[in-house]
């Protein structure tokens, strides 16, 4: 049986009050193992509640075990609000500032809403129930550029990214009413002065996972060292691996930029393997050697026949290449590069993907027509125009030879047509 009972039933007023100028109002002291100082038991409300107008609504303190411990069967074990300032704050000067645990969901929750209005507790006298949730960040008060981000296009849609929030996150934690659906707000925020803000492990799942609808997933910036630091030790996978899986979307899997003139966007310490297009804007410049796989230096033209690769081709009307159809002609321009196994290493002039348009190789190896009924062509042999069409032959008069040479056959054809390597020299 308890040695002071408080009873009432009336509203609004407390079975047991306790006040004091100088000290606690109420003070509980056990000694009984296990058993609380205080204990406040509400079957349809808060067991213990506790409010202050200029301090800690509870204080709690601990030399060995912890200093609040709730426990919920069904709901939240520990339940922070807060009107302008955190919700939970925790601190340690030797361990962990908050600690969660769970052996079926998250240890630690964090959720930010700025749309709907504050509806919990009872509010002081000062609070304006009309005003919104406080938010950390920025506004976004501009219809197409964001407040405190910046827009880019690389040949797509537009995209922002935001600048580095402001380090004393704290002061910019304030009661304001933002524009509807408008706001950023920081579900989690961790922070130190030495260590990890934020600390995730796993040993065999994701150890930090960032997910949003309309905002970015994971946020990482920094004063003076990198934003984000990925490392692995794994023989296969990347330290960072970046999709975009959108099938239809024109956004980049990876982006960077550097502000001003100095330094770069990205630096690899190290080979750098792409397996599809590169388009570049600006000059390629290099310490060593540029290093094609292809066979022969080539150059857009358009094509005014249905010429394949391997044809012999000649300066026809206007701006267009027409395939050869005469011998020892001076007009030879070279061979459309692609035939046998050879490939064109450098191509100029590439406008579009027009089909008009097709690569002539105007130095180095490609396979070309050749035509031997007019002379068995030799490994060496100066190689001409003929009269076959986008057929070459063996050059056998030297002065009508001259501005009408191809190149050289890089192996020979005894009788009949066929592809054979010949090396490009104009002359």
């Amino acid at each position: 049986m308890a040695n002071l009972i408080g009873t009432t039933n009336a509203p609004d007023t407390a079975g047991v009050l306790g006040e004091s100028e100088k000290y606690a109002g109420v003070k509980g002291v056990s000694a009984a193992p296990d058993q609380p100082g205080v204990a406040g038991a509400n079957p349809a409300g808060p067991g213990v509640s506790g409010e202050s107008a200029t301090s800690y609504g509870v204080l709690a303190k601990s030399r060995e075990s912890a200093g609040v411990f709730a426990e919920s069967v069904k709901s939240t074990g520990v339940y922070g609000h807060s009107y302008e300032g955190f919700g939970v704050h925790g601190e340690s000067t030797k361990t962990s500032g908050v600690v969660g645990v769970s052996r079926a969901w998250f240890g630690v929750y964090g959720e930010s809403k700025d749309q709907e209005p504050i509806v919990f507790g009872q509010p002081f006298d000062k609070v304006d129930l009309n005003m919104e949730m406080h938010h950390l960040g920025a506004l976004l008060d501009d219809d197409s550029i964001a407040k405190g981000a910046e827009e880019f296009d690389p040949n797509a849609g537009p995209a922002y990214r935001l600048h580095a929030l402001p380090p004393q996150a704290q002061q910019l934690m304030m009661l304001k009413q933002p524009k509807r659906g408008r706001g950023i707000g920081i579900g989690v925020v961790g922070k130190s002065g030495t260590g990890r803000g934020v600390l995730g492990e796993s040993v065999s799942n994701t150890a930090v996972e960032g997910n949003s609808k309309s905002g970015i997933g994971v946020y990482g910036s920094s004063e003076s060292f990198e934003g984000m630091h990925a490392v692995t030790n794994s023989l296969r996978t990347a330290a960072i691996a970046a999709y975009n899986d959108n099938p239809f979307g024109t956004g980049a899997a990876i982006y960077a930029r550097k502000a001003g003139h100095e330094g770069v966007a990205g630096f690899f310490e190290g080979g750098v393997f792409v397996t599809g297009d590169v388009h570049v804007r600006g000059n390629i410049t290099a310490d060593r050697d540029i290093c094609c796989m292809g066979a022969d230096f080539a150059e857009d033209f358009n094509i005014a026949d249905e010429a394949e690769p391997g044809t012999v081709m000649i300066l026809g009307e206007g701006d267009h290449l027409e395939t050869s159809n005469a011998a020892y002609d001076t007009r030879v321009a070279g061979v459309i590069s692609g035939a046998g196994n050879y490939r064109p290493g450098i191509i100029l002039d590439k406008q579009s993907a027009d089909k008009t348009r097709k690569p002539v190789a105007l130095v180095g190896k490609v396979f070309c027509k050749a035509d031997a009924r007019y002379g068995p062509i030799a490994k060496g042999d100066l190689l001409t125009t003929s009269a076959t069409p986008g057929h070459a032959m063996k050059a056998v008069d030297p002065l009508r030879a001259f501005g009408a040479v191809i190149g050289k056959a890089l192996q020979g054809l005894s009788d009949g047509q066929g592809l054979i390597p010949v090396l490009v020299a104009l002359r």
